[in-house]
Parts: structure tokens; sequence; C-alpha cells
């Protein structure tokens, strides 16, 4: 949990929240909504939110494993 908020993937030593985004559950209006407050919450905290889709993960995985890789490694050394 990150203040009251289930992460679907979570370094908190390094303040990086991943959260994983498949069409089904995440594009009516009500639960964009959601996840954009939820984003707001999560930041002001001080974590870096990042969004993946479903779609990125099973057609484009390196890119995903690219941009966290990223990701984690500013977060090292910031």
């Amino acid at each position: 949990m990150l203040h009251g908020h289930e992460a679907d993937m979570l370094w908190p030593d390094l303040h990086l929240d991943v959260e994983i985004d498949s069409f089904q559950f995440h594009s009516p209006r009500a639960a964009f909504e959601r996840d954009r407050r939820r984003d707001a919450e999560i930041q002001t905290a001080g974590y870096r939110v990042i969004r993946v889709t479903w779609r990125q993960i099973t057609d484009h995985a390196a890119e995903v494993v690219a941009t966290l890789a990223r990701a984690t490694a500013s977060a090292v050394k910031a």
C-alpha cells in the first residue's frame, strides 16, 4: 500500500511506483479520473509514477524494461 493505494510495482527505497494499465479496467471516464487523482496524491508524497500498458508489456517488453532500468538508475543517483 502506498498512501492508501495499492501499487502494482513499488520500489519504496527509490520512491518509484509503476502502474500497469489495461484498457479493460482503465478506459472508463471514472477510472481515468481516479487514476489522475491517485497519481497526484502519490506524486505530492514524493513518489515518481510511471504508467505502462499491458500491451506495452506484452508487445514491447524490452522497451518497458529499458524505461524501468533508466528510472531506477536515475532514482539511485538522486
